[in-house]
């Protein structure tokens, strides 16, 4: 049964990780250890694992996630803004857009909360390639060893969480 947790546990878990990269990305310093980003990334791949079953969650529940993926989102532009690290024109697009849409998502679910619960996840027809993505991110977090390499994965990990969350109860 897909857990809307691991979307959630995914956005809490990245956010440690993203202000340990964010200042040394700055400096052009070498990586951290890949572990907690690995750790992070094997919830969303859990989650899309089993998107294609029914959850027991509730909107109040997928609604909470969708928020915690949209602070994680938050916390990657907070440290942009406050270091010297830049990210791609398109990743600072698509972020800015899957902001505004998981705000708009949140709401739709917090309105629906009463009337129906979440029947699965993710459409079918999308799990390979978001598990494609995931497979990708934890290949290239343990290969990389520059700071700003790992960030990039990360926060390429992070606009994918992002996607998964604004499909929620789609």
């Amino acid at each position: 049964m897909a857990n809307i947790k691991d979307l959630q546990k995914f956005a809490e878990d990245i956010i440690p990780v993203l202000k340990d990269l964010f200042p040394r990305a700055s400096v052009g310093s070498a990586a951290p250890p890949a572990h907690p980003a690995l750790e992070a990334t094997r919830k969303l791949q859990k989650l899309v694992a089993e998107a294609p079953t029914a959850t027991a969650a509730t909107n109040l529940e997928a609604a909470a996630a969708v928020t915690t993926v949209r602070r994680t989102l938050l916390a990657v532009l907070t440290g942009v803004a406050t270091s010297d690290v830049a990210l791609s024109q398109t990743d600072a697009n698509i972020i800015e857009v899957q902001f505004n849409a998981l705000e708009n998502r949140a709401g739709q679910l917090l309105a629906q909360a009463a009337f129906a619960s979440i029947p699965t996840l993710i459409p079918t027809g999308e799990i390979t390639q978001i598990d494609a993505n995931l497979r990708e991110a934890a290949a290239e977090i343990q290969q990389r060893h520059q700071a700003k390499q790992v960030l990039d994965v990360v926060v390429q990990t992070i606009i994918t969480a992002a996607k998964i969350a604004s499909k929620v109860a789609a």
